[in-house]
């Protein structure tokens, strides 16, 4: 779960500028974390499921990005690969732009 929460905490705007209580900024940042972890976990084990079903054995990880670029083409008629949908979990989870991978503007 650590790398999960460095990761989300990586993709969001920092906490620390908040126009609140140094106590209310804690309890926002710690209920944060856990929600952003819940969120990634749970697209991780759905994502891992599909990739059963399917018999894919290409690899997913929180700590690499899917390269493609929806908007040059890359995403043709077909849903995105497993690790551009982690890419998008984890960046809906973090408040994150949503990735190129998956998103054409």
């Amino acid at each position: 779960m650590g790398k999960i929460l460095t990761i989300c905490l990586m993709l969001t705007p920092g906490l620390a500028h908040a126009q609140v209580s140094r106590e209310l900024a804690e309890v926002f940042e710690k209920t944060f974390e856990a929600l952003c972890e819940r969120i990634a976990m749970a697209g991780y084990k759905m994502i891992r499921t599909f990739k059963a079903v399917d018999n894919d054995d290409s690899p997913l990880s929180f700590e690499t990005r899917d390269k493609k670029d929806a908007r040059k083409g890359a995403i043709i008629n077909i849903h995105p690969s497993y690790q551009c949908r982690i890419d998008t979990f984890l960046a809906g989870a973090s408040g994150a732009s949503r990735p190129k991978c998956w998103y054409n503007p």
